[in-house]
């Protein structure tokens, strides 16, 4: 099996594990480098799970050993995409160094990917589940978006699209105001918008996680199901980010954000239109948009 199969698999046999596997497979999905790399004793004692334990989980995933569960991890660790140190060595080659740097600048490189990473969205893209989304959004009580880190520019532009159109969306930990406060009241009637990609933000699957166990709809934007975000998610979408650079490209998550950002718009209808022409107008008066 490929690193992508076992991961998907740990995440779509997770609701069927027993609470001890499932604590087995969370150790599995947050350190496969410890799985492949140190010893069932070490790994039972860091994960504080007795050492049979993950034995039973390799059984209950498929594989016929421990052993089968490890090289797989192993293998994962070979094709891994470089992270970010190793992907910025990677930049300092000079770009003219053969006949294919020369044909192909970083440039173009850096948008083949970023055009591939949308023709990958659009194929993948479950449309019914973006309406529901959408809807899910636009009908709740009240928002919370939440997104740190690499995602923390992302969330500030919902925001500020939020706060044309949307005036019950809230930002999550901004302002001086603490993760808690804007997701402690939270509930049926809510809905949550999370955004995080690897290395994922802490703070972010805490509150996304904590809003699920508040019942609100958790619509979740990552990179893949080992993502842990993926496991909390009421709606979840899968967008990637691979990139030439360095650090992962979101040029594919922007366009799913502003698509979902537009159909919640078009879903509350002529109240936000209203709201828009009134912030509109407003922006003109305090002089906040220039005029000659």
């Amino acid at each position: 099996m490929s690193e992508a199969s076992i991961r998907d698999q740990v995440v779509e046999r997770f609701p069927a594990l027993s609470p001890q596997l499932k604590r087995a497979a969370q150790f599995v999905l947050d350190y496969p480098d410890e799985i492949a790399t140190r010893s069932l004793r070490h790994v039972a004692r860091e994960a504080a799970l007795p050492p049979p334990t993950f034995s039973r989980l390799a059984r209950a995933m498929g594989y016929e050993s421990y052993d089968a569960l490890r090289e797989l991890c192993r293998g994962e660790i070979r094709r891994r995409k470089s992270r970010f140190a190793d992907k910025a060595l990677a930049l300092l080659e000079p770009e003219g160094g053969g006949p294919s740097a020369q044909q192909n600048p970083f440039v173009v490189r850096q948008a083949a990917a970023a055009i591939s990473n949308i023709q990958a969205l659009l194929e993948t893209i479950d449309i019914q589940a973006l309406e529901l989304a959408a809807r899910k959004l636009a009908r709740a009580r009240k928002v919370v978006v939440i997104g740190s880190l690499s995602a923390y520019a992302f969330v500030d532009y919902v925001s500020y699209i939020a706060a044309m159109a949307l005036p019950n969306w809230r930002v999550a930990g901004r302002s001086g105001s603490s993760l808690a406060s804007a997701v402690v009241e939270l509930g049926k009637r809510d809905a949550v918008l999370v955004m995080t990609h690897e290395p994922y933000s802490a703070r972010s699957v805490r509150a996304a996680s904590f809003a699920r166990e508040q019942e609100a709809h958790v619509v979740g934007i990552t990179d893949g199901a080992q993502s842990p975000v993926a496991a909390i998610a009421n709606t979840l979408f899968l967008v990637s980010t691979d990139s030439p650079q360095f650090f992962p490209s979101h040029v594919a998550a922007l366009v799913l954000l502003e698509s979902l950002m537009g159909m919640v718009v078009r879903e509350k209808g002529a109240a936000a239109q209203q709201r828009i022409a009134a912030v509109e107008q407003e922006n003109y008066v305090l002089g906040e948009y220039w005029q000659d």
